[in-house]
């Protein structure tokens, strides 16, 4: 027999779908069949949203592995040689580990998915998360060996990558990222290590990736503005708050409803005219 698959994308979340198939074989034979018909999405996660990952039977979450990965995404308390433990000011000993056991391997190249977590209504938010990596080149050959954070907010598009983690660090650390240019979508989270070598020798210890206390916040504040004011009209211009930016230009500009905290303005460069410096101020 021949399996099919269909993905299917812009569904609401928390709703009742009803569906039937029909096919028609070689012959011109033709066949329905609704499969019981009808299945339900998944409700996202409202924040805030805190995962330890003490319990090991971990709901709402996917690992997804390629098919020549060689270690994969599980939970535990890690012992891969190199994770220090306890994790200080965690709940417990176990966690998210992309090699939990710190094993042999050439080829690691699995993703860490989140639950699906509902950001709307909101304009602000936040991600904190505790983390330990090893991704050092063992063998001289290893291209890539990192780990990134990414967010996915529509399954039609590849994810937005939010950080990338090379080398070491020798204990856990804490990691706080700034999800405000996010708020207002459905959203999942991402954790891919990914390694692959090309050496030709046996495959070595890979410590790997540990993250732990999986902390999302979010908040409807009230927003200011923030206006823009230069004497040249041809000027160019960003605001950045974190990791959102606005851009604008001409004379007087003003950006509405933008989310409190510290901003940077940064001028674009403009034939025959001095470029201001950069310039700083907290919104309130």
């Amino acid at each position: 027999s021949t399996q099919h698959s269909l993905r299917l994308v812009g569904l609401v979340p928390g709703r009742m779908y009803y569906y039937k198939i029909t096919v028609r074989d070689a012959a011109g034979n033709l066949a329905v069949d609704n499969n019981q018909g009808q299945f339900q999405t998944l409700v996202p996660m409202q924040p805030p949203f805190f995962e330890d990952a003490e319990s090991l039977t971990v709901t709402n979450w996917t690992v997804v592995s390629t098919d020549d990965s060689q270690r994969e995404w599980s939970v535990g308390a890690p012992q891969d040689d190199h994770t220090s433990q306890p994790c200080p000011g965690c709940s417990g000993q176990n966690a998210w580990a992309s090699n939990i056991y710190g094993e042999s391997a050439d080829i690691i190249d699995t993703y860490l998915i989140s639950p699906a977590l509902d950001l709307r209504g909101a304009n602000v938010a936040q991600l904190t998360f505790m983390h330990d990596y090893d991704f050092v080149d063992r063998t001289g050959s290893d291209s890539p060996t990192e780990g990134r954070l990414m967010i996915s907010t529509n399954a039609q598009s590849d994810p937005v990558s939010l950080a990338e983690y090379h080398g070491y660090i020798t204990n856990w650390k804490n990691v706080v990222v700034d999800l405000t240019p996010f708020a207002g979508r459905v959203v999942f989270l991402i954790w891919n290590h990914r390694l692959r070598t090309a050496s030709p020798e046996p495959p070595v210890l890979r410590p790997g990736w540990v993250i732990d206390e999986i902390r999302v916040t979010a908040s409807n504040v009230t927003g200011g503005a923030i206006r823009v004011v230069n004497n040249i009209s041809q000027a160019r211009f960003s605001v950045q708050r974190g990791a959102l930016i606005q851009s604008g230009q001409g004379m007087d500009v003003t950006f509405s409803n933008f989310p409190p905290g510290t901003n940077v303005i940064t001028f674009g460069d403009v034939r025959f005219y001095t470029t201001p410096p950069s310039r700083t101020n907290v919104l309130s």
